[in-house]
């Protein structure tokens, strides 16, 4: 499995659109506070992942994630289109997405109840944000740590006792 990341904008577009809805006040505005406050800033804060050769299983749990706006290129499997081994072999898998959707992807996809490739796989996702976007990567968390307990219930991994 491979992943890679680029980031498609800037802090240049979120200040431009804090400045549009403060009458042209100058923004300073930063990263690390736009994510923290998740405000509408955070949606123009885009990025391109590629995920090659992962098996099929975990291309489906990160399909699942379709919030608005958020858009996924999977190579096909049709036996009529390609030349594939087996139908649920492995692919590749292409999200276009926004700050906002690697946060909530982060909340299920790093629980350590998530199935162990998957976890891997979005730990590697979170190593390539790092490289591109720091105040992003450190936003990326399970959903236990951001809310300070188990969603989980019964389930829970026991990283938070009380749920």
């Amino acid at each position: 499995m491979k992943v890679k990341v680029q980031k498609l904008t800037d802090l240049d577009l979120a200040r431009w659109a804090a400045e549009m809805t403060m009458r042209d006040k100058k923004s300073f505005i930063g990263l690390d506070t736009i994510y923290t406050n998740k405000h509408s800033l955070i949606y123009t804060q885009l990025f391109k992942i590629e995920m090659f050769d992962i098996p099929y299983a975990q291309h489906v749990h990160f399909r699942t994630h379709s919030a608005n706006g958020l858009v996924h290129f999977v190579s096909t499997s049709r036996p009529d289109l390609v030349d594939v081994p087996e139908r649920y072999g492995k692919v590749n898998h292409g999200m276009l997405c926004n700050a906002m959707h690697l946060i909530d992807m982060s909340h299920k996809r790093l629980c350590y109840k998530a199935e162990d490739l998957t976890l891997h796989l979005m730990r590697l996702i979170q190593d390539e944000i790092y490289e591109v976007d720091p105040a992003l990567a450190r936003h990326l968390e399970p959903m236990c740590s951001y809310l300070g307990r188990c969603p989980e219930g019964a389930n829970t991994c026991g990283m938070y006792k009380e749920w």
